[in-house]
């Protein structure tokens, strides 16, 4: 008897376009959905923007809870609340 096992590497923030990878908001409200990035998904580009949330205190990596290939990135209670005013307020540019 054989088995087939599928495993996909590829978090919600892999299926946003270049373009989105460069937007903080889309990465922010991906990394919500779901805070897990692999490693190979973290190019120049969405690796600075992830950076930078870091740095905003909108997300926290709580990489080393999970092991390689993966990376995790959970929203900051400041993150979902920035979110939520955004959502509330109908804006679609994080203001510092």
């Amino acid at each position: 008897m054989s088995r087939v096992y599928v495993d996909s590497f590829s978090g919600s923030v892999a299926e946003l376009t270049r373009k989105q990878q460069a937007d903080p908001v889309a990465v922010l409200r991906a990394l919500q959905r779901s805070p897990m990035v692999s490693t190979w998904d973290l190019s120049g580009l969405l690796d600075g923007v992830i950076w930078q949330l870091k740095k905003d205190g909108l997300i926290e990596d709580q990489s080393m809870a999970v092991g390689y290939p993966w990376h995790k990135f959970v929203v900051t209670p400041k993150g979902a609340e920035r979110l939520a005013a955004m959502a509330r307020s109908g804006l679609s540019r994080l203001c510092r």
